[in-house]
């Protein structure tokens, strides 16, 4: 829990103190610093253990956070089932009732990303991740369809180059790409995995 204390300014012009909090002309609270957060009644979020500044509406949801990344608000929930994969510090960005709806950040995992969500949750991440050497872009299904199911994976990994199709069911059925050799390949997959067409293969020959 938040702790005030005072607020000193010491010999060499330097303002110290556990958090700020600014208000607008209503005397609501707007822009809140702290680590952790400052506790205040105008926030709809209650979660308040981070390092971040948070810039709040008139109804008092988060609109844009910098700092240690929070979990994310979907359909107006903070719900631990979504929690993100890592910590991780950037630049997040809330819809008008709170919900997420994209951002920028560097997670402990070794991720960097941007990223688009529907306010119900994922839509469109660019990504590198340091451990697997992949670097591109993910696009999921609504929710409506899936839990967080991948419809299109494009990016490199290695020496390969590559787009890769998949179905609601999480069933790669369209590969596009390029090996390590150079060595193009488009094919259509049935609902097992398995090759049912391969269209450059005549021209491969």
């Amino acid at each position: 829990m938040f702790r005030p204390s005072p607020v000193v300014q010491a010999s060499d012009g330097v303002l110290r103190g556990r958090g700020l909090v600014i208000t607008d002309e209503a005397g609501r609270a707007r822009v809140l610093v702290g680590a952790p957060l400052p506790d205040t009644k105008d926030r709809k979020r209650r979660d308040n253990a981070y390092e971040a500044m948070v810039f709040l509406d008139e109804q008092g949801h988060d609109r844009i956070s910098l700092g240690q990344e929070m979990p994310a608000q979907i359909n107006g929930v903070v719900s631990s089932e979504h929690h993100r994969i890592a910590p991780g510090y950037g630049f997040v960005i809330d819809d008008q009732k709170g919900n997420e709806r994209g951002g920028l950040g560097f997670l402990n995992n070794g991720r960097a990303l941007i990223s688009l969500d529907r306010p119900n949750g994922d839509s469109w991440t660019a990504l590198v991740d340091d451990k697997i050497g992949f670097a591109g872009t993910v696009s999921t299904y609504d929710r409506s369809f899936g839990e967080n199911v991948t419809g299109v994976l494009s990016g490199t990994q290695g020496k390969r180059a590559f787009v890769d199709v998949k179905d609601l069911h999480d069933r790669p059925r369209a590969e596009l790409g390029v090996d390590a050799n150079g060595k193009p390949a488009l094919r259509v997959l049935d609902e097992n995995g398995k090759v049912e067409q391969d269209l450059l293969a005549s021209t491969q020959r």
